[in-house]
């Protein structure tokens, strides 16, 4: 027989590639730990809503977007007496662009026999599809490389490597 206590959340966290910002088709991280007396079985549904209608739903056993350039990518729960944890992956296509606003903060709804639980999270977190290089370099591509300078010339048809961190 279930017990009417209702789920708890006792943490949650991010790990997004750019700190509290996510980039175009690299995973992002969310840790969810949450206590329900009840167990896995009791709950019956878990929706993260990252802001702007934007929202990964939990319920029979898959998670579902509402936004299509927005997907999960894998999900796992880990359960230890009372203490579940899942751990989600999910990634936005570099078409993503629902973040017109500077941040975003995710609220989780958990619901269970006991009813539904509203938790905001106080994290924020950001989409930006812009990819930029730092300490890069340009060069030709063969025996005689060189390094390329501001305004050179090459060939065309020529093969080139670029070196840098995103």
């Amino acid at each position: 027989s279930l017990v009417p206590s209702p789920t708890e959340v006792i943490s949650v966290n991010m790990d997004l590639p750019g700190g509290n910002t996510l980039t175009p088709a690299h995973p992002g991280w969310l840790n969810i730990s949450i206590r329900d007396v009840n167990g896995l079985d009791d709950i019956e549904g878990i929706i993260i809503d990252l802001g702007l209608g934007n929202t990964l739903s939990y319920y029979n056993g898959s998670f579902e977007s509402s936004n299509p350039l927005l997907e999960v990518s894998e999900f796992t729960f880990e359960v230890q007496g009372d203490e579940i944890t899942l751990n989600l992956s999910f990634t936005a296509s570099p078409l993503f662009d629902d973040m017109s606003a500077d941040e975003m903060g995710i609220t989780l709804k958990v619901i269970d026999s006991s009813g539904e639980h509203i938790t905001d999270t106080e994290l924020n977190w950001r989409f930006n599809a812009d990819v930029m290089l730092v300490e890069s370099s340009m060069r030709t591509f063969g025996n005689e490389s060189r390094t390329l300078v501001y305004d050179d010339y090459v060939t065309l048809g020529q093969r080139l490597v670029v070196e840098g961190r995103v």
